[in-house]
């Protein structure tokens, strides 16, 4: 399966067993996209507003397989020369604006390990900002979700302090 357009190139392929029981046993997934040309379709997903604006280049790949139980998806994706602006607040005029060089996600999880639990391995994002690595799980109870998380973090704290400057605007005071 191939699809081109609108900025994107996205190409797939699954495994599937005639074995009783059997099903998908693999999948893979792979992306390259110009988020400028894919921001409409981006944009539209994400609910941005018709004035922001999104550039950058993403690669990427997602892998999944049967777990025994549940299927595991392990994936990769790179975004390179990111630059996100968001819509001007009417009152002061200010957009949100934020860059950085390449941004990295890095997901692990198993899903349906136990029916509608999902358990993250091991995700990984990284930045020359910040970087995080999140390990837990989330498992139904009834009619919520519960979210049981550990998050390592680790970061530039003048770039932090940079990024929320340009989002919180001129007015914003150490």
């Amino acid at each position: 399966l191939t699809l081109r357009g609108m900025g994107l190139d996205v190409k797939g392929g699954a495994q599937v067993s005639t074995a009783e029981g059997g099903g998908l046993t693999q999948a893979t997934l792979t992306l390259a996209a110009d988020l400028g040309a894919a921001r409409p379709l981006l944009g539209w997903l994400a609910g941005l507003p018709a004035e922001a604006t999104l550039a950058g280049t993403a690669t990427g790949n997602l892998e999944s397989r049967d777990a025994r139980p549940g299927t595991a998806l392990t994936g990769r994706v790179t975004v390179e020369r990111l630059r996100f602006t968001g819509a001007r607040d009417p009152k002061t005029g200010h957009a949100t604006t934020i860059e950085e060089a390449r941004v990295a996600l890095s997901p692990r999880l198993v899903l349906d390990a136990t029916p509608g639990a999902v358990r993250i391995d091991e995700t990984t994002l990284t930045s020359a900002t910040l970087s995080a690595t999140m390990k837990g799980s989330i498992v139904p109870r009834g009619d919520d979700q519960i979210l049981d998380l550990t998050v390592g973090l680790d970061g530039d704290l003048v770039r932090v302090a940079e990024h929320l400057r340009k989002a919180l605007g001129p007015s914003y005071d150490d």
